[in-house]
């Protein structure tokens, strides 16, 4: 009789078990799924702001160069080139540019520097976009005198109604590898940028932008990054705004990105998924 009743307990607390078992597992299930699309929805959220906070960084730099380039000092006769070059040196050391210059309809450049540089744009998006009437944000450029990225941000030069030029300004860009290193969410978060076609414009890793590093490329010899050049390639380079995942380093990586307006770039935040699961990965562990 004992063993009978030994047995009858044995077989309950076995039903148990596995009862509980099953509903641990299912519990930590769900909770992965909801912590998994809170996550996505957070890192997509992220990366539109981010997206927006650096168009509207943008945008003041083109409206002053739009205001800039309206100066009457442009075509002013009675001015020299020298004192143009002066004048606009030292406008370029207030405001943090590089250096200013005034391409004629024809995309001949004469650039406001010591040097009074003389080159042709014609074929530059960014002259061919303002020329026609836009303000506008060249890509990321890597500078042939100092080996450092730098973007230009032009305007249409107007006189009597009529484009009659472009004036830009040439900026560091290494402020995309700031904003990009500056990001922090969580423990493991981060952000990088990249342009139309899968190349480094701002990454905390800033070797990555000097050496114009093409994620896209670097998969066809490198299959550890695949994953990530998948979603580059059917994804951020479509310019959608949205999530995905993939492995990095033997690390699960999810991310959310975002096109930035009026600009060839896209940015993407991301975090290890471990992270987002260590809670759950926890509760597991008491209930397994």
């Amino acid at each position: 009789m004992k063993s009978i009743k030994t047995r009858l307990i044995a077989i309950f607390t076995g039903v148990i078990l596995v009862i509980t078992l099953g509903l641990g597992v299912l519990s930590t299930n769900i909770a992965n799924k909801k912590l998994l699309n809170k996550a996505n929805k957070d890192l997509e959220i992220m990366a539109m702001a981010e997206a927006k906070y650096i168009k509207s960084i943008c945008d003041a730099e083109t409206s002053y160069i739009d205001a800039i380039a309206q100066s009457n000092i442009l075509f002013d006769e009675k001015v020299t080139l020298d004192e143009k070059v002066n004048y606009f040196q030292k406008e370029a050391k207030r405001t943090g540019y590089i250096e200013f210059a005034l391409a004629d309809k024809n995309g001949n450049v004469i650039s406001f520097n010591k040097q009074k540089s003389v080159l042709n744009i014609k074929d530059r998006d960014y002259y061919k976009k303002a020329i026609s009437g836009k303000r506008a944000v060249s890509d990321v450029i890597i500078s042939k005198t100092d080996g450092q990225p730098v973007i230009m941000f032009a305007a249409p030069v107007m006189r009597n109604g009529k484009i009659e030029g472009v004036f830009y300004g040439l900026k560091a860009g290494i402020f995309l590898s700031t904003i990009a290193s500056n990001f922090k969410y969580g423990e493991t978060g981060y952000a990088y940028i990249i342009n139309n076609k899968g190349v480094s414009v701002g990454d905390k890793n800033k070797d990555l932008v000097l050496k114009r590093y093409n994620f896209i490329e670097a998969a066809k010899e490198n299959p550890d990054i695949k994953q990530l050049s998948d979603v580059i390639e059917n994804k951020m380079i479509k310019r959608e705004v949205g999530v995905g995942e993939y492995s990095y380093e033997g690390k699960g990586i999810m991310v959310g990105f975002s096109p930035i307006e009026d600009s060839n770039w896209i940015i993407s935040v991301g975090m290890e998924t471990k992270e987002v699961l260590k809670d759950v990965y926890q509760l597991r562990n008491i209930l397994i």
